[in-house]
């Protein structure tokens, strides 16, 4: 076929073309039977496009849509960078290929008919234009944009060093691009499908079967508009070259090259498991994999996967055992731990099991626990973390609708009904359940000082000077801290309370930096004390426990419930015998156990930080016992 030369740029371009496929310019002209193109910039402009005759920058398309992509967020910081530099910034100087030329060498046009029967069925005009001159490209990445469903494609030329853009199939510019260093002699890798072919079925199931292998690496992943709501996005390793992104069962990004092949005897992957428990509510991305030690593993989870939620908290369950298959007791071969978004971990009191069975080429999994005075009843699917051709575990245990689950309802519906237990002298167990029929024992409005509450001034010295009263119908607690160190201001009435209660009140607080209050539980002594502190402008809480041995600090960290300073929290404490669950504004966030506390007097708690004033403003203290 002719071939003719841009007058802009000198580059050989064929006979049909329409524009320059290497600055863009409109060469329709020269071909009176064409239809006309404005040129603007270098770069041609859509028809009907709103941007026609505004200049383009000459910036990679697909770097301007993929980089808000992926929000990473909190512990997988790191894995947001890896997974931005593998399908953005692709290095060419670790490539072995062949030298290369301004355009595609004889053996690679030789190989590539771009009027090949029905080809130009499969791809759009644009893109059969590029292939005409360039051929295929070497490398390409595709994303499903998920509000409009558009298809965004980048196809990277490394011979020639040009990366090109197309929107539907519509060309949208490209980059240029430093060469490789040329290697003599070494072959290009071929790609295993080309871009239109793995169009015509976008899904995982199908990239595994074209290109091989795939390998779980990491669920750390926020695309908006993708899983907005519970969706699990996760980072797939290609054998063949490149990788995909999978949410839920669904492809969202595919990146293919050739150059980037894995070796998979080069993975320590026995064991390794990802899947999807769900409740009636919700869905958490799971990862059971082998632990340090031998015969242990560490079973993560969070909402879309690795600590990605909004307040970052995750689940993370050591087990233990010479055997997965098996049911795992809490406080005996099972430890649960808690994760925060800065990477904390707590161990929170826990009771229950995790069982794993073995189901057809996989596992199920089914947790009933009670984690900090909250409930979960889960089970899912766990199927490979190494997905291979022919191998159903994988998408059963990723895909929006686990079918084993219908298949076996008793998974989700046994033991529903959690219980704390007791033991008496008589070592008799009893139950209280953590959800019973409450009926009001005391409240208190401060609309008046009938119940006594300490009105008082204290002394302004060296280390903290406070003062308290009822005021607009309101008990205002003001504090300030003259030197370093923990002090807290303790206001209480006696209030003797039963071993199974609620308690409730409002607060708001003024007055920035580390401060907060609370409500505070004691015996008659001052001996055994319990402290549940918000601190609203920093979004944290405390836990503070006092006995004969000092004061301790069991729970300390985010959460997102907590509102800021000005506006209303509600703290509640509910006790189950030796245990007192924390909530903040309904949210369950903690829970400690307290042997032979007898709490006979009730109040708020109230800290300021070093060199800090706070007051907080105490409102609807409500006391309930059982029905």
């Amino acid at each position: 076929m002719d071939k003719r030369f841009c007058d802009q740029c000198g580059t050989p371009i064929r006979a049909e073309a329409k524009f320059c496929p290497n600055c863009g310019a409109d060469v329709s002209s020269i071909n009176i039977k064409q239809k006309e193109k404005a040129r603007h910039g270098g770069v041609v402009e859509k028809k009907g496009s709103p941007d026609a005759g505004k200049p383009k920058s000459d910036t990679n398309l697909l770097k301007k849509i993929l980089i808000p992509i992926f929000s990473i967020i909190g512990v997988v910081i790191i894995a947001g960078i890896i997974i931005i530099s593998v399908f953005i910034s692709r290095s060419c100087s670790s490539r072995d290929i062949i030298s290369s030329t301004s355009s595609i060498s004889d053996s690679e046009s030789g190989s590539f008919d771009a009027g090949a029967p029905g080809l130009a069925e499969l791809v759009s005009p644009d893109q059969l234009a590029i292939l005409s001159v360039d051929g295929p490209p070497q490398a390409y990445t595709i994303y499903i944009d998920p509000t409009s469903g558009s298809v965004i494609e980048q196809w990277s030329y490394y011979l020639l060093g040009r990366e090109i853009n197309f929107i539907d199939g519509v060309y949208e510019g490209g980059l240029e691009v430093p060469l490789p260093d040329a290697v003599p002699d070494v072959p290009i890798p071929e790609l295993a499908i080309y871009p239109w072919e793995i169009l015509n079925d976008f899904s995982p199931e199908a990239v595994i079967r074209e290109t091989g292998t795939a390998i779980f690496n990491t669920s750390g992943l926020v695309l908006p508009g993708w899983n907005d709501g519970y969706e699990v996005a996760r980072l797939w390793l290609l054998s063949g070259g490149g990788n995909m992104i999978t949410v839920d069962g669904r492809l969202a990004m595919l990146d293919i090259d050739p150059g980037e092949t894995l070796e998979l005897d080069q993975f320590a992957i026995n064991d390794f498991l990802v899947g999807t428990l769900v409740d009636d509510n919700s869905r958490l991305g799971a990862i059971l994999s082998p632990d340090s030690e031998a015969g242990s593993y560490r079973l993560s989870l969070s909402p879309r996967g690795q600590g990605t939620t909004e307040d970052g908290t995750g689940f993370i369950f050591e087990l233990t055992g010479t055997d997965i298959e098996k049911t795992f007791v809490i406080g005996e071969d099972a430890e649960v731990i808690v994760s925060g978004i800065d990477g904390s971990e707590i161990i929170p009191q826990a009771s229950g099991a995790v069982a794993v069975e073995k189901y057809d080429n996989g596992y199920t999994l089914a947790i009933n626990a009670l984690i900090n005075g909250q409930e979960y009843v889960l089970a899912g699917f766990m199927g490979s973390a190494v997905w291979r051709s022919g191998d159903t575990s994988t998408i059963r245990a990723i895909g929006d609708v686990p079918e084993f689950i219908s298949d076996n309802p008793e998974l989700i519906s046994e033991n529903t009904e959690l219980t704390i237990t007791k033991e008496d002298e008589s070592e008799d167990e009893s139950e209280v359940t953590l959800e019973p029929d409450w009926v009001l024992a005391f409240s208190d409005t401060f609309d008046s000082n009938e119940n006594g509450w300490p009105v008082s001034y204290g002394e302004e010295n060296e280390d903290v000077f406070y003062q308290s009263d009822i005021f607009q119908e309101q008990y205002l607690v003001f504090v300030q801290q003259k030197k370093e160190g923990k002090y807290f201001v303790e206001r209480l009435i006696p209030r003797e309370l039963e071993q199974v209660f609620t308690v409730n009140i409002d607060i708001m607080q003024e007055g920035a930096g580390s401060s907060g209050g609370g409500l505070a539980l004691s015996d008659k002594n001052g001996v055994n004390q319990i402290y549940f502190l918000v601190f609203a402008d920093g979004g944290y809480f405390w836990i503070v426990q006092r006995d004969n041995s000092g004061l301790k600090y069991p729970l300390d960290y985010p959460v997102s419930e907590i509102k800021s300073v000005g506006q209303i929290n509600t703290l509640s404490i509910k006790r189950a015998g030796a245990g007192f669950y924390f909530f903040i504004n309904s949210h369950a966030v903690g829970a400690v156990t307290m042997e032979d506390f007898v709490v006979d007097h009730i109040g708020v708690v109230v800290n300021s930080g070093p060199e800090e004033s706070v007051t907080c403003y105490f409102d609807k203290l409500e006391v309930y016992d059982l029905n």
